[in-house]
Protein backbone atom coordinates (compact mmCIF):
# COMPACT_ATOMS: atom_id res chain seq x y z
CA UNK A 1 0.00 0.00 0.00
CA UNK A 2 2.82 2.41 0.83
CA UNK A 3 4.50 1.66 -2.48
CA UNK A 4 1.28 2.32 -4.40
CA UNK A 5 0.64 5.59 -2.57
CA UNK A 6 4.24 6.71 -3.09
CA UNK A 7 4.08 5.88 -6.80
CA UNK A 8 0.77 7.72 -7.16
CA UNK A 9 2.28 10.83 -5.59
CA UNK A 10 5.59 10.63 -7.45
CA UNK A 11 4.27 9.68 -10.88
CA UNK A 12 1.02 8.54 -12.42
CA UNK A 13 0.62 4.79 -12.74
CA UNK A 14 -0.76 3.16 -15.85
CA UNK A 15 -4.16 1.49 -15.70
CA UNK A 16 -2.74 -2.05 -15.55
CA UNK A 17 -0.59 -1.19 -12.51
CA UNK A 18 -3.56 0.43 -10.79
CA UNK A 19 -5.73 -2.61 -11.51
CA UNK A 20 -3.11 -4.98 -10.11
CA UNK A 21 -2.49 -2.88 -7.01
CA UNK A 22 -6.17 -2.29 -6.25
CA UNK A 23 -6.99 -5.97 -6.78
CA UNK A 24 -4.25 -7.04 -4.37
CA UNK A 25 -5.39 -4.50 -1.78
CA UNK A 26 -9.04 -5.50 -2.28
CA UNK A 27 -8.09 -9.11 -1.50
CA UNK A 28 -6.32 -7.91 1.64
CA UNK A 29 -8.90 -5.41 2.94
CA UNK A 30 -12.09 -6.96 1.53
CA UNK A 31 -13.89 -3.86 0.26
CA UNK A 32 -13.41 -1.24 -2.42
CA UNK A 33 -14.21 1.44 0.17
CA UNK A 34 -11.32 0.31 2.38
CA UNK A 35 -8.94 0.41 -0.60
CA UNK A 36 -10.17 3.89 -1.56
CA UNK A 37 -9.79 5.12 2.02
CA UNK A 38 -6.28 3.72 2.37
CA UNK A 39 -4.98 4.90 -1.02
CA UNK A 40 -6.88 8.14 -1.59
CA UNK A 41 -8.15 6.85 -4.94
CA UNK A 42 -11.76 7.53 -5.87
CA UNK A 43 -14.11 4.76 -4.72
CA UNK A 44 -15.68 4.46 -8.20
CA UNK A 45 -12.23 4.04 -9.77
CA UNK A 46 -11.26 1.35 -7.27
CA UNK A 47 -14.55 -0.46 -7.89
CA UNK A 48 -13.90 -0.45 -11.65
CA UNK A 49 -10.29 -1.63 -11.25
CA UNK A 50 -11.36 -4.52 -9.04
CA UNK A 51 -13.97 -5.70 -11.55
CA UNK A 52 -11.22 -6.24 -14.13
CA UNK A 53 -9.99 -9.24 -12.16
CA UNK A 54 -13.18 -11.21 -12.86
CA UNK A 55 -12.72 -11.01 -16.65
CA UNK A 56 -11.72 -14.09 -18.61
CA UNK A 57 -8.09 -13.82 -19.83
CA UNK A 58 -9.15 -13.38 -23.48
CA UNK A 59 -11.36 -10.46 -22.51
CA UNK A 60 -8.60 -8.98 -20.34
CA UNK A 61 -6.36 -9.03 -23.41
CA UNK A 62 -8.95 -7.08 -25.42
CA UNK A 63 -9.10 -4.48 -22.65
CA UNK A 64 -5.30 -4.35 -22.27
CA UNK A 65 -4.86 -3.95 -26.04
CA UNK A 66 -7.41 -1.12 -26.14
CA UNK A 67 -9.77 -3.04 -28.43
CA UNK A 68 -12.72 -2.65 -26.04
CA UNK A 69 -13.43 -0.76 -22.84
CA UNK A 70 -13.62 -2.70 -19.60
CA UNK A 71 -17.36 -2.03 -19.19
CA UNK A 72 -18.00 -3.57 -22.63
CA UNK A 73 -15.88 -6.62 -21.79
CA UNK A 74 -17.82 -7.08 -18.54
CA UNK A 75 -21.16 -6.91 -20.41
CA UNK A 76 -19.87 -9.43 -22.96
CA UNK A 77 -18.79 -11.77 -20.19
CA UNK A 78 -22.15 -11.35 -18.43
CA UNK A 79 -23.90 -12.33 -21.66
CA UNK A 80 -21.77 -15.39 -22.27
CA UNK A 81 -21.98 -16.54 -18.64
CA UNK A 82 -25.74 -16.92 -19.16
CA UNK A 83 -25.17 -19.51 -21.89
CA UNK A 84 -25.31 -23.25 -21.33
CA UNK A 85 -21.50 -23.43 -21.38
CA UNK A 86 -19.10 -20.47 -21.27
CA UNK A 87 -17.18 -20.19 -24.55
CA UNK A 88 -14.40 -17.60 -24.49
CA UNK A 89 -14.51 -17.11 -28.27
CA UNK A 90 -18.23 -16.23 -28.05
CA UNK A 91 -17.49 -13.72 -25.28
CA UNK A 92 -14.80 -12.14 -27.46
CA UNK A 93 -17.24 -11.96 -30.37
CA UNK A 94 -19.80 -10.28 -28.11
CA UNK A 95 -17.21 -7.79 -26.84
CA UNK A 96 -15.99 -6.78 -30.29
CA UNK A 97 -19.54 -6.27 -31.57
CA UNK A 98 -20.80 -4.57 -28.41
CA UNK A 99 -17.98 -2.01 -28.61
CA UNK A 100 -19.84 -0.15 -31.36
CA UNK A 101 -23.35 -0.69 -29.98
CA UNK A 102 -25.52 1.55 -27.86
CA UNK A 103 -26.06 0.75 -24.20
CA UNK A 104 -29.61 -0.36 -25.00
CA UNK A 105 -28.35 -2.86 -27.58
CA UNK A 106 -25.74 -4.23 -25.16
CA UNK A 107 -28.37 -4.64 -22.48
CA UNK A 108 -30.63 -6.40 -24.97
CA UNK A 109 -27.93 -8.97 -25.76
CA UNK A 110 -27.39 -9.75 -22.06
CA UNK A 111 -31.14 -9.99 -21.45
CA UNK A 112 -31.80 -12.18 -24.51
CA UNK A 113 -28.90 -14.49 -23.66
CA UNK A 114 -30.58 -15.22 -20.33
CA UNK A 115 -33.81 -16.23 -22.07
CA UNK A 116 -32.05 -18.02 -24.96
CA UNK A 117 -28.97 -19.70 -23.44
CA UNK A 118 -28.45 -21.96 -26.48
CA UNK A 119 -28.64 -19.21 -29.13
CA UNK A 120 -25.40 -18.39 -30.92
CA UNK A 121 -23.62 -15.11 -30.37
CA UNK A 122 -24.23 -14.25 -34.03
CA UNK A 123 -27.99 -14.70 -33.63
CA UNK A 124 -28.14 -12.52 -30.52
CA UNK A 125 -25.93 -9.83 -32.05
CA UNK A 126 -28.09 -9.72 -35.19
CA UNK A 127 -31.25 -9.54 -33.08
CA UNK A 128 -29.84 -6.62 -31.08
CA UNK A 129 -28.90 -4.78 -34.28
CA UNK A 130 -32.14 -5.34 -36.18
CA UNK A 131 -34.87 -6.48 -33.83
CA UNK A 132 -36.88 -4.31 -31.53
CA UNK A 133 -37.24 -0.66 -32.23
CA UNK A 134 -35.05 1.74 -30.28
CA UNK A 135 -36.48 5.23 -29.94
CA UNK A 136 -34.38 8.26 -29.18
CA UNK A 137 -35.81 11.12 -27.14
CA UNK A 138 -34.46 14.59 -26.45
CA UNK A 139 -34.54 15.90 -22.90
CA UNK A 140 -33.80 19.49 -21.92
CA UNK A 141 -31.94 19.90 -18.63
CA UNK A 142 -30.91 22.91 -16.62
CA UNK A 143 -27.20 23.55 -16.07
CA UNK A 144 -27.15 22.01 -12.58
CA UNK A 145 -28.96 18.84 -13.72
CA UNK A 146 -26.61 18.57 -16.71
CA UNK A 147 -23.53 18.84 -14.47
CA UNK A 148 -25.01 16.25 -12.12
CA UNK A 149 -25.77 13.84 -14.96
CA UNK A 150 -22.23 14.30 -16.32
CA UNK A 151 -20.74 13.63 -12.87
CA UNK A 152 -22.90 10.52 -12.50
CA UNK A 153 -21.92 9.25 -15.96
CA UNK A 154 -18.22 9.80 -15.21
CA UNK A 155 -18.53 8.01 -11.87
CA UNK A 156 -20.24 5.07 -13.59
CA UNK A 157 -17.65 5.00 -16.39
CA UNK A 158 -20.23 5.52 -19.12
CA UNK A 159 -21.52 8.26 -21.41
CA UNK A 160 -24.35 10.63 -20.55
CA UNK A 161 -26.85 8.97 -22.91
CA UNK A 162 -26.39 5.55 -21.31
CA UNK A 163 -26.39 7.06 -17.81
CA UNK A 164 -29.68 8.87 -18.51
CA UNK A 165 -31.20 5.74 -20.05
CA UNK A 166 -30.21 3.70 -17.00
CA UNK A 167 -31.65 6.25 -14.58
CA UNK A 168 -34.92 6.43 -16.54
CA UNK A 169 -35.19 2.62 -16.65
CA UNK A 170 -34.43 2.43 -12.92
CA UNK A 171 -37.10 5.02 -12.15
CA UNK A 172 -39.72 3.34 -14.36
CA UNK A 173 -38.95 -0.06 -12.84
CA UNK A 174 -39.10 1.34 -9.32
CA UNK A 175 -42.51 2.90 -10.02
CA UNK A 176 -43.83 -0.33 -11.53
CA UNK A 177 -44.12 0.88 -15.13
CA UNK A 178 -41.33 -1.33 -16.47
CA UNK A 179 -40.70 -4.96 -15.62
CA UNK A 180 -37.13 -6.14 -15.08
Amino acid sequence: MYSLTENLLRKGLNQKDLIDACTALFRKYGTAKAVADKTGLRYDDVRAYVKYDRLHPKLKKLVDDGVVKQEVALKAQDAEESSDKFKPEEAVKFAKEMASMSGAQRKKIVKERKTQPTASADELIESAKTGGKIIQIVVTLGAEEHRSLKAYADAEGTNMDDAARGLIEEGLTGKGYLKD
